[in-house]
């Protein structure tokens, strides 16, 4: 039989899936994405057009042996943003920017129930921004530009 539950990596990763889905324009955020996915984003041309999708990836630390069976685990979960906008794609980029880095740092610090500041429970220590976006802009006189914001995750956790 399974166990009942994602390993953390995935229940965190799934947690940020959740908060930018959330997202919708108004008065503390600029941009509703058309999509958030777990996978391939598949590009469309359509003005206005955000697609987020995020992953985890190794991160910079690894993981330590801290106690009896007991370890810290360093990891980042990439956000990855595909924006189109025919007239000034470098601004929407920057506020889907802003928008992810939000949304995810007040799930963090905010708490409430399923939120990330709540996953400190199951082993979540920290969940930030990890360094400016890597942006790349080359098709931004077409109106197409892609950036990817890792966000550091730190947990503790052990193997009984």
């Amino acid at each position: 039989m399974a166990p009942s539950s994602s390993p953390l990596r995935l229940q965190v990763r799934d947690r940020v899936i959740v908060v930018l889905q959330a997202i919708t324009a108004g008065s503390t955020y600029w941009t509703t994405p058309s999509l958030v996915s777990k996978s391939f984003i598949e590009w469309a041309e359509e003005p206005g057009n955000v697609k987020y999708v995020v992953y985890t990836d190794v991160g910079p630390g690894g993981w330590d042996l801290t106690g009896h069976k007991m370890y810290d685990e360093i990891f980042h979960v990439i956000v990855g943003g595909a924006v189109y906008d025919s007239s000034d794609p470098v601004s929407v980029m920057e506020k889907c920017i802003e928008d992810v880095r939000l949304s995810i740092v007040k799930d963090a610090t905010a708490g409430g129930a399923g939120s990330l500041l709540a996953m400190s429970s199951t082993g979540v220590v920290q969940v930030r921004p990890d360094g400016p976006p890597v942006i790349d802009a080359q098709l931004a006189v077409e109106g197409k530009m892609f950036f990817f914001q890792p966000f550091l995750v730190h947990t503790t956790w052990s193997w009984t």
